[in-house]
């Protein structure tokens, strides 16, 4: 079963807002994980922002469907996130980097 498209816009807009601003949302992220005693490096943000994504497109398939996403809209899932995830740290490691 492929992703329903509902799904799939929640996190390419959720993705967008932040390839947007970049500097603002790291700073975010890097304090909520300061904030849960966890040390905010590359690679747990982006694992952070993936755990949220995961969590907004079931939340948004759950509403939808009534179910949990299937294997196959996770793995699509994934797909989109691992893709998307490159963005990501392109314009995080710019970012700290100015």
């Amino acid at each position: 079963m492929p992703l329903d498209n509902d799904v799939r816009l929640a996190v390419e807009k959720n993705i967008d807002s932040i390839l947007k601003d970049p500097e603002g949302f790291l700073k975010t992220f890097q304090m909520a994980l300061w904030e849960m005693g966890i040390q905010p490096n590359l690679e747990a943000i982006l694992a952070y922002i993936t755990g949220l994504l995961f969590g907004i497109a079931g939340g948004v398939n759950l509403i939808k469907h009534e179910r949990p996403l299937t294997s196959s809209e996770l793995k699509e899932l994934t797909d989109i996130l691992r893709r998307r995830a490159w963005e990501m740290r392109q314009e995080f490691i710019k970012a700290l980097h100015k």
